[in-house]
Order: structure tokens, then sequence, then C-alpha cells
């Protein structure tokens, strides 16, 4: 099991990070995503169904561990789907109030749902076979989706999780839009923003390869700092650049392409520029 949900996780991965180089604008990306996703989904299931776990702890890893890592993005790009399509039109007080009302939505749901989230966030392992296994009775949740409609391919908590991970994330999504929003002048650089238009992933490459260099307050800016700035400064959204980070590790065809055509192309116009000397 194993390796094929590691196969299927990296493959996903892959066509997301694809979508998201090449997609138009996010509502094109949230769908595009959407559909992947799902793609990859009814895979897993197929194989659940002919697959037998060893043991409980097989079943728990699936439900709690693997399961959500796809499950997670469904939920989120739907979810950022309909944020995005329903966002009003209009001055920007308009579009400020929607998404804190969206966040007043996530934080109703993360109340909602306290306990089983200190839970999570805590790492806490004590109750994994209730939660994670049919070997106790479960709550009955209302599904949201088709293909969780299976029990084997089911677990109530397995779902929660993935939409508190995914929620977390659009809410990360949206506080960024608040912030470009509401105080553009806090960045220091509103100014002199530039869009980046080229891969989302070679500004990834920079950002970590700076990072790593320390060169920014005596090697004390952190990572989070480092990317918030390049989204203001380059009016982009790097989304989850963690996730896109281990994608650019296990690349088998060079892992900075970017790094390298930038010194590629600089030292070629070094070099031109001698022909004139």
């Amino acid at each position: 099991m194993k390796r094929f949900t590691a196969e299927e996780l990296a493959a996903m991965h892959r066509e997301l990070q694809q979508i998201e180089d090449t997609s138009e604008s996010y509502l094109q990306l949230a769908e595009r995503s959407y559909n992947t996703v799902q793609e990859y989904l009814q895979r897993l299931k197929s194989f659940i169904q002919a697959y037998g776990f060893e043991d409980s702890q097989e079943e728990i890893s699936f439900f709690k561990e693997v399961k959500p890592k796809f499950l997670k993005e469904l939920i989120y790009f739907k979810e950022a789907f309909y944020l995005e399509a329903n966002t009003p039109p209009g001055d920007t007080s308009n579009i400020c109030a929607y998404y804190r009302q969206a966040i007043r939505r996530i934080a109703v749901f993360f109340e909602r749902n306290h306990r089983f989230y200190i839970y999570y966030k805590t790492g806490k392992t004590d109750r994994d076979e209730q939660y994670f296994t049919d070997s106790n009775p479960q709550e009955n949740l209302l599904t949201e989706y088709l293909l969780d409609m299976d029990r084997k391919f089911s677990n109530p908590y397995s779902f929660k999780l993935s939409k508190i991970q995914a929620l977390e994330r659009l809410n990360d999504r949206i506080n960024y839009q608040l912030r470009l929003l509401e105080a553009p002048a806090e960045t220091g650089v509103s100014e002199l923003t530039l869009p980046w238009t080229d891969k989302k992933s070679g500004l990834i490459e920079i950002l970590y390869g700076i990072q790593s260099m320390g060169c920014l307050n005596h090697a004390k800016a952190e990572l989070k700092q480092i990317a918030r700035l390049f989204e203001a400064a380059f009016k982009i959204d790097l989304g989850n650049y963690s996730r896109a980070f281990q994608e650019i590790r296990i690349r088998k065809k060079g892992r900075t392409p970017f790094l390298d055509r930038m010194k590629e192309m600089l030292i070629k116009r070094m070099d031109e520029a001698d022909e004139y000397f």
C-alpha cells in the first residue's frame, strides 16, 4: 500500500504543480485541480476496494495520514473555486467584507469541531483506533462527495481531518487576499510592485535559495517573512510553497532549472558585454 499511495501522491502533486504553472486564473486553476484530484481519488478508491488492511495500524495510517493528503486537496479546490466564483464585483470594501464573512464561516467549523481539532493539532494518538477504524461505533457524518459513499473507503473522522486541513489552507489564502486589499502600504513596497510572469516554481527556487544563503537580516529572516515579501513585491500568491519545495527536491532532471537558467543568462549577458570592450 505504501508504495502505491506514495507514487500516486507524488504524481498528483506533479500534475497540480503543472496546472498551477499553466492556469490563466485562480478560478481555472481551482477547477482543473479539483478534476485532477478527483481522478486520483477514484484510483485510490479502486485500489482500497481490492486491498485488505494488514492490521488496525495500517487502517489507521491510511485514514489518518494517507487519504487526507488526497482528500484535503479535493475539498480545498472545491471551496476555493466557490470562493473565487462568488467574489462580489465592486469596490475593495465589498470584497473585504465577503472575505471576512468567509473567515467567520471557517471559524464556526473549527469551533464546532474544537475537541477533534485540538486532538489533531496536538498530535495525539490515544483515540486513533476509535476515530480511524471500524472497531468502535462511529457517529454518522453526512458525506459531502460521492466517493465517500463506500464504507470501506470512507471514515467520518478521516473526512473531518481532511476538511480541517483544507480549511486551514483556505483561511491562509483568504488572509493573504485581505492583506493585499486592506493594507498594501504596510509592506513598504506597494508602489514598487511588479507582477511575476514566469513559473511560480522559479520564484520558489529563489525564495529557498535566498533563505538558505542567509542573505537577509543577518541570516535571521524566516522563510515565511521572505515569502510574504515576495508575494507583495511580485503580486503573486505563492500558495503552499513548502509542498512545491518537496516537488523540487524529487525532480529527476535537475533540481534547480530556474536558477541554472538564470546563471546561464547572466553569464551570456556578461559575455556579450565583454565583446564591446
